[in-house]
């Protein structure tokens, strides 16, 4: 009896293999028909980038994500250009679905699913062909991973989730205080251990070449950066002191909330943490909306529908922009949204925590 139910949780398992990778491939075949020329689709799709395993950085344009952070997706380089932006796409839509919490009621859930993979951010970055699917991805790792205190799992996170460093300083900061005071010298040793045994080769490879491209990002402080500086600065209106007064102040509120709460990191905190370091950053991009949704506004509106709608309806009203006055002020859009999440989800966190501690 044990052993036809083992062979029939094989063959389930073994259909369910195919039937992904059957899916990727359909994605493959009607993303490579595609008649993209003459517009903007697939316009971050950098395969040149990844072309054949190997990593290309340019120092005006291309990739920005450290080598390391691009191991998951390295291997789409051996794929024809629109074939692995396809496949992409579809990793991008996997990772949105696993990353919706369970939640009864179970039409909530599956509202929240189809919301998430039809929202402006996802949407968008599926179009664009961003990576930006990587610091979601590395999120959910770092909070599983530190969650079940798993050295592996957790040295995962940080390696993918620093593909963007200007979503992820935060958490990362937080992360390492959190392990020193609640994690052994020996699982803190393995996980450090884990990450450099990645890290120390790849930098080796390509580092010199990412530094130079990072130093040479030319999109600071442009109508497509949202930061919070950034917004500011194209106002005109506000002196450089004000400026850096006011991303002092998001991070120095969000440290103290992290400080005085509960030593964990939920999806909640991962959220405002990546929402404080897009504000706070030299220089951040729409499509990073998609990693604060995913991580921290959809589970929110899960534990809290009433609030998180408000939340849920903010991000997706840029469908419902002008085409003229989304390229004036969609950047200013997005770092009002980001400030909403970061009051919404910093409040939750002072009330979940910080009082009940």
């Amino acid at each position: 009896m044990r052993e036809a139910l083992n062979t029939n949780k094989t063959l389930q398992v073994t259909i369910f293999l195919l039937a992904l990778i059957l899916c990727g491939f359909v994605f493959a075949r009607f993303f490579d028909q595609l008649p993209t020329e003459g517009t903007n689709l697939g316009i971050d799709w950098v395969h040149y980038g990844i072309k054949n395993g190997n990593i290309h950085y340019d120092i005006t344009d291309g990739l920005r994500n450290p080598p390391w952070s691009l191991l998951p997706v390295l291997w789409l380089g051996f794929l024809p250009e629109k074939a692995g932006w396809g496949v992409m796409v579809y990793l991008n839509l996997l990772t949105l679905i696993l990353s919706v919490p369970q939640a009864k009621p179970r039409w909530l859930y599956w509202a929240a699913i189809f919301y998430l993979v039809t929202s402006f951010p996802a949407l968008r970055t599926s179009a664009d062909g961003n990576f930006e699917i990587l610091v979601t991805m590395g999120a959910l790792l770092v909070v599983w991973g530190y969650r079940i205190k798993h050295p592996v799992v957790l040295a995962a996170g940080i390696l993918t989730i620093t593909a963007k460093p200007q979503s992820s300083f935060l958490l990362l900061g937080v992360l390492g205080v959190y392990m020193l005071q609640t994690w052994s010298w020996r699982d803190i040793g393995y996980t450090a251990a884990a990450v450099l045994v990645v890290v120390i080769p790849m930098f080796l490879w390509r580092g010199q070449d990412w530094l130079k491209a990072v130093d040479g990002t030319y999109q600071r402080g442009s109508i497509i950066d949202i930061s919070l500086d950034a917004a500011l600065l194209r106002t005109g209106m506000v002196p450089v002191g004000v400026r850096w007064a006011a991303r002092i102040g998001i991070v120095l509120t969000t440290l103290y909330l992290m400080w005085i709460g509960q030593r964990s990191i939920s999806r909640g905190k991962a959220g405002l943490l990546i929402a404080a370091a897009l504000l706070a950053a030299p220089y951040s991009a729409g499509n990073s909306v998609l990693a604060v949704l995913a991580v921290g506004i959809i589970p929110f509106f899960l534990a809290d529908p009433k609030r998180g709608l408000i939340l849920l309806i903010m991000v997706d009203a840029v469908y419902f922009f002008p085409k003229d006055f989304r390229y004036d002020y969609e950047s200013y859009y997005h770092t009002l949204l980001l400030l909403a999440a970061w009051g919404t989800l910093g409040w939750q966190c002072y009330r979940t925590e910080a009082q009940a501690s």
